[in-house]
């Protein structure tokens, strides 16, 4: 398993920046070896909305109304067959929030599990944690993955030659 903890530029970037964001990001994920379980978590600084707009990238329990920067972490997910985990399991609003403004008066999803489509059905849960205190503005996600692996290749008993 592999995982890739990334952080976007905020909104008052450039596009060019965030571009940039998203290239190396394609690098990381294009370093990571083929066949491991691979997770990018972390603050995207957009907002991918509580309406599906791909159902094969996320569910319709994110938050809010999308935006330009959501539309284009959907795109990315959609191209690397990354679904956004924490749009799928349905929560009270208060632990789908990921970030609140420091007067609390704005309170929003900008930070993601995304996962490969393919293990996707192995979380079974996602959520934030709006009571643990951080040190952030940020709220605590977390996530739940059950998988079921098996053995690879043969034990070494198989593997060693007759001596007769």
């Amino acid at each position: 398993m592999s995982v890739i903890q990334a952080y976007a530029p905020t909104s008052a970037s450039s596009d060019e920046e965030i571009q940039q964001f998203y290239d190396q990001l394609q690098q990381a994920i294009d370093s990571i070896h083929k066949r491991d379980i691979l997770v990018v978590t972390g603050d995207f600084n957009a907002k991918v909305g509580a309406r599906s707009t791909n159902k094969y990238v996320m569910g319709s329990n994110g938050l809010g109304e999308q935006n330009e920067r959501g539309e284009m972490l959907v795109d990315f997910c959609q191209e690397n067959k990354f679904a956004i985990i924490n749009t799928y399991f349905k929560q009270h609003p208060r632990r789908l929030y990921t970030w609140s403004s420091p007067d609390q008066s704005t309170r929003n999803q900008i930070d993601y599990i995304l996962v490969q489509r393919r293990w996707k059905s192995s979380f079974i849960s996602a959520k934030t944690l709006p009571g643990a205190d951080c040190g952030s503005d940020h709220q605590l996600l977390i996530s739940t993955m059950k998988m079921k692996l098996k053995r690879g290749g043969s034990s070494d008993s198989e593997n060693q030659p007759d001596l007769m």
